[in-house]
C-alpha cells in the first residue's frame, strides 16, 4: 500500500484559521450560561471562610502585635505591614528578598519562618484571590 502525503497550502491554513475565527465569534456572540445562584452561594461561602481565617489570625499573638503596631492603619491584606512586623519588629531573617530588597512575604517565605499563625494569613491570601 502506498502512503499519501498531504501538504497544506497557505490557502488551507487560511481557511482553517477563518473557520476557527468564525466559530469563536459565534461563541462570543451567543455567550455562555452561568449559574448565578451557584456563584453567589460560592462567593458567600468564600466570604465566610475568609472571615473565619481573618478572625483566627487577628486573635493570634502575631495578629495582636500587628494591630498594636499599626492601630487604626492596620491592614490585614498589607504585605508591606506584615513584612515590617516580621523582619523589623520581630527581627526574623527572611528566606529571600524582593527585587526592592525587602524581606519577602510570599507563601514560601512565610512558611519557612515556621510561625503557626501565618498559616491563617496564607489561607486568607488564597481565599481573597479565589473570591
Amino acid at each position: 500500500m502506498m502512503k499519501r502525503t498531504m501538504c497544506a497550502t497557505s490557502i488551507d491554513a487560511y481557511q482553517l484559521l477563518h473557520k476557527g475565527t468564525e466559530a469563536l465569534a459565534r461563541a462570543e456572540w451567543q455567550g455562555m450560561r452561568v449559574d448565578v445562584e451557584y456563584c453567589e452561594r460560592a462567593r458567600q461561602k468564600l466570604t465566610y471562610q475568609i472571615e473565619k481565617a481573618e478572625h483566627r489570625f487577628d486573635s493570634s499573638e502575631l495578629g495582636q502585635l500587628w494591630q498594636r503596631t499599626y492601630g487604626g492603619k492596620y491592614n490585614p491584606r498589607s504585605d508591606r505591614q506584615l513584612g515590617h512586623i516580621l523582619y523589623n519588629k520581630m527581627g526574623l531573617k527572611p528566606s529571600h528578598k524582593t527585587e526592592s530588597g525587602e524581606g519577602s512575604t510570599d507563601e514560601e517565605a512565610l512558611r519557612s519562618l515556621g510561625i503557626p499563625e501565618l498559616r491563617h494569613r496564607i489561607r486568607c491570601s488564597k481565599l481573597y484571590k479565589m473570591r
